[in-house]
């Protein structure tokens, strides 16, 4: 496989997950904390196990108001979140997904050793 599909796939992968991860924790999240309460919403909400309380929970946090203190500079404020979190995914991009190359060109598994003489 080629390094820029390779690095794409990873890419992919990665934000897949950062996509992913916040649903499943917020359906976690939910649904331990109708259980501790006695409360039905979350769990009906939708149908499904309550699929659309995680879409009503998502589009309340993309209509909420972005607000920027007077005196600070909005470009800096507004970028802090992305520079905060681009080391993370250019960590999580280096972890390998599955089996590869080492960069002699063999598989980078080690190969099993024998005791036989």
């Amino acid at each position: 496989m080629n390094d820029v599909l390779d690095v794409a796939l990873r890419l992919l992968v990665v934000f897949a997950v950062f996509l992913v991860l916040p649903l499943v924790v917020g359906q976690t999240e939910h649904k331990v904390m109708a259980y501790m309460q006695g409360r039905l919403g979350p769990m009906y909400a939708g149908g499904f196990h309550g699929w659309a309380q995680l879409v009503a929970d998502g589009v309340k946090f993309a209509q909420k108001e972005d607000v920027v203190p007077k005196d600070a500079d909005r470009r800096v404020f507004q970028l802090a979140p992305a520079v905060a979190l681009l080391p993370y995914l250019l960590v999580l991009v280096a972890i390998p997904v599955g089996p590869g190359e080492g960069p002699s060109g063999r598989s980078s598994t080690p190969a099993s050793s024998s005791c036989s003489p």
